[in-house]
């Protein structure tokens, strides 16, 4: 298959969820003895069964998922949370909550977020998990990054597509689905260069 592929995109989260038996992290790229996975364990099945490492791009996610009445990570819980669109799921640019402590794993290369008070626990990447993943990948020799999903990010130095471009230092400049000249959206038409006549006021966030 790799021959007719320009990337392959790993889709490297949900590890953990409502699902899960205990609290757990959701995108880890070492460890997942519990989870039984990994990104690091994914990225070599594929790579040792035909994905070339030139063409092969890690997915990162731009939301949290949670864990309520838990006491830590790797505990049973009680419930996900409301979340910010589904259940138990949180936007990016929502977290940390407030009185929550952030713990970055630079071991497994993941993170959450815990308040002992709430006995709340949510997994999502910081900007200091993203730089370590995507420092990850570019020693791998891999294509790079993709994200889940762009409008839960956070602007300027927090912005966690900001942090990867900036730890990767390139960015790949191929023309994307913004490149649709026959739009009805005068933004989208003029490559979202201009604000869109029909009230939407969108335009490059980040670079």
């Amino acid at each position: 298959m790799d021959k007719y592929l320009n990337y392959w995109a790993l889709m490297a989260y949900d590890y953990s969820g409502s699902w899960s038996t205990v609290s757990d992290y959701l995108a880890n790229v070492y460890g997942g003895a519990i989870s039984g996975v990994s990104t690091s364990a994914s990225t070599k099945w594929y790579l040792n069964n035909g994905a070339s490492k030139e063409k092969f791009v890690i997915g990162m996610p731009i939301y949290g998922r949670g864990f309520e009445n838990t006491d830590g990570l790797f505990q049973s819980f009680n419930g996900t949370g409301p979340g910010t669109w589904e259940a138990g799921v949180y936007d990016y640019k929502a977290l940390p909550f407030a009185n929550a402590t952030v713990h970055n794993d630079l071991k497994n290369i993941s993170s959450y977020s815990y308040d002992p008070v709430k006995k709340e626990l949510i997994s999502y990447d910081t900007p200091i998990i993203t730089a370590a993943k995507s420092a990850w990948l570019s020693l791998q020799g891999l294509a790079g990054a993709m994200f889940w999903e762009l409008s839960a990010d956070k602007n300027g130095t927090e912005s966690l597509v900001w942090t990867a471009a900036k730890t990767m230092v390139k960015l790949d400049n191929t023309e994307n689905h913004l490149n649709y000249p026959g739009s009805q959206f005068d933004n989208v038409k003029a490559g979202m260069k201009t604000h869109s006549k029909r009230g939407h006021q969108l335009k490059a966030k980040y670079f």
